[in-house]
């Protein structure tokens, strides 16, 4: 059981960051893609330029960050 709900960790957050964008009317498909996107750069950073985990995982928090309030300043404007 428990290692079961470890495999669905970033689809709870994700659901429960889209709760809020639901709740006030709005509907975002786009938050799965950014995920897609984050762990596709994150592992051609750790495999293809062989850069550290640490590192590789540092920068797809960064590159999620930069993504998130990119989408969320298009969201409410």
């Amino acid at each position: 059981m428990i290692g079961s709900t470890s495999l669905y960790v970033e689809e709870g957050i994700l659901a429960l960051g889209m709760t809020y964008i639901i709740i006030s009317a709005n509907i975002d498909l786009s938050v799965t893609s950014q995920l897609a996107l984050v762990a596709c750069i994150t592992a051609v950073l750790k495999n293809r330029v062989q850069l550290p985990m640490e590192i590789s995982i540092i920068l797809g928090v960064v590159l999620g960050i930069m993504l998130g309030l990119f989408n969320g300043i298009l969201i409410v404007k």
